[in-house]
């Protein structure tokens, strides 16, 4: 009997997770993308997100820190955000289960090096680590697209001649619609800016690549797209997303950051996005995008800075056409730094995240909410030592870090609710101060307890809680913690 039940058991939630477990049905008409069979709009971040001090993946695998996506991705819900593109098959199942859970769909690429692709050994392993990629993920809910390689046809991504890649692009689409047989997920490739789209000389025209569902294209040319939309409706009648765009928070020319002349950039961009969206004029000629990028990426070193270290250093970028491109005095100066190209801030020790005003900017034109631009409150690294500790012999000294000014209030109770002592005036014991340029502080306080209660008699032994209470003047933020300590004479 109990075997009866559990294969009937073993049914039963099988075919719960296969309902659960269903692809989306994404598919491509005409010039738009339809999820479920309703017009969608890409409203999406490339997804980077290391942590201070970690390196790229392989080194660091996001999809393995359940700590970090569980922050970033209802961070990218509330912003409107509906997408997210990364750069390297995941590892683990739960996060994009996590991404989906918060509504979010995940365009998949296939990282691929810079190899000669007419040589048929290349092309048969990018074909095989498309197809295993394409094996082991196309049944997940959140899959919206397949990306092939990332700015393949530009000159410092490949070698030998373009036409083989574009005719492996086509190969591997074709292979990709095989393996998911009649509910395949589209399929695009990232090119660089329009190169090549639509030439019959490159094997990049429509004729010659049937396979391929959508093109999608980096964009970096300041505030302004320019042409693009209008350039790009005779070389193809496929959808076309732009998978980068955007610029960084960094301004070059007065050397400091500047987050409003971001977020002016990314809106100014969003918005001819948006007049070229195709989700509700089937003759228009654009999905969406997602933009360059979600996090400040203090990994990608440009100066040869240490992971630990978020360096100001531009970089000689004729390539990508920023705010802060051109010197006054005439010529092209250093302007690029992807380490500051995120909409939101990371920080050293912590998985927090500190939104910018262009993330504020684009969850209003995402959502069409008004929104209070806010820097959130965080109290972090509460602690004590020694611990448990005896009044006879000395004190507890606690310790915490905010990342804003606030009022700060602690007190001391014990495990019958009963408050022992309190400290409301504690900006004389702040032992450290740190300015992360200029955007943000983060401010360590150390307050002693003797042991002692308010009328100054030592107190029993036991377990006793810390609750520290900080407030933002003028805004309403509030962040309680708290901390047991145990007193033992």
């Amino acid at each position: 009997m109990k075997k009866v039940v559990a294969i009937i058991s073993f049914l039963i939630i099988s075919l719960c997770c296969s309902a659960i477990c269903k692809a989306t049905e994404v598919k491509v008409s005409g010039r738009q993308l339809l999820v479920d069979d309703v017009p969608f709009t890409v409203k999406g971040v490339c997804f980077g997100s290391t942590p201070v001090g970690k390196g790229w993946y392989p080194q660091y695998d996001w999809s393995k820190d359940p700590d970090l996506y569980n922050v970033d991705f209802p961070l990218i819900k509330a912003m409107g955000g509906n997408t997210i593109r990364i750069y390297d098959s995941p590892t683990e199942i739960a996060a994009l289960d996590a991404a989906y859970d918060n509504g979010i769909y995940v365009i998949m690429t296939l990282k691929v090096a810079q190899l000669d692709f007419g040589i048929p050994s290349v092309r048969e392993e990018v074909e095989e680590n498309f197809k295993n990629m394409v094996n082991q993920w196309k049944g997940h809910p959140a899959i919206l697209m397949w990306c092939l390689g990332n700015e393949q046809n530009a000159s410092w991504n490949h070698v030998g001649d373009i036409k083989d890649w574009y005719s492996l692009v086509n190969e591997c689409a074709q292979t990709s619609h095989e393996l998911e047989e009649g509910n395949f997920h589209p399929v695009t490739t990232g090119n660089w800016k329009l190169d090549n789209i639509g030439d019959h000389y490159f094997l990049a025209h429509d004729d010659d690549m049937p396979y391929l569902d959508v093109w999608s294209a980096q964009i970096y040319e300041g505030s302004s797209f320019f042409a693009t939309f209008s350039d790009y409706t005779p070389k193809s009648t496929k959808p076309l997303c732009i998978t980068e765009y955007g610029c960084d928070s960094w301004d070059a020319v007065k050397n400091k950051p500047n987050e409003g002349a971001q977020a002016e950039v990314f809106c100014n961009l969003w918005t001819q996005i948006e007049q070229n969206l195709s989700t509700f004029d089937s003759n228009r000629v654009c999905i969406g995008g997602t933009l360059h990028m979600w996090a400040d990426d203090w990994c990608r070193n440009q100066s040869g800075s240490p992971d630990w270290t978020h360096d100001t250093t531009p970089t000689d970028d004729p390539l990508h056409n920023l705010y802060d491109s051109y010197n006054p005095t005439g010529g092209l100066i250093k302007n690029w730094n992807e380490e500051w190209c995120g909409v939101v801030s990371i920080f050293p020790n912590t998985y927090d995240k500190i939104p910018k005003k262009s993330y504020y900017a684009l969850r209003k034109l995402w959502t069409g909410e008004d929104y209070l631009e806010e820097t959130p409150l965080f109290v972090r690294g509460v602690k004590n030592y020694a611990n448990p500790f005896s009044p006879y012999r000395g004190n507890t000294r606690i310790e915490f870090t905010l990342n804003r000014l606030s009022d700060i209030k602690i007190e001391i109770y014990d495990i019958a609710g009963k408050r022992v002592c309190s400290w409301a005036e504690v900006e004389s014991n702040v032992i450290s101060r740190i300015y992360w340029n200029g955007l943000h502080t983060e401010i360590t306080y150390q307050i002693y307890w003797d042991g002692r209660d308010k009328d100054n008699r030592v107190v029993a032994n036991g377990v006793y809680v810390c609750r520290i209470k900080a407030k933002v003047k003028n805004e309403n933020l509030t962040e309680v913690k708290y901390r047991r300590i145990m007193v033992l004479k």
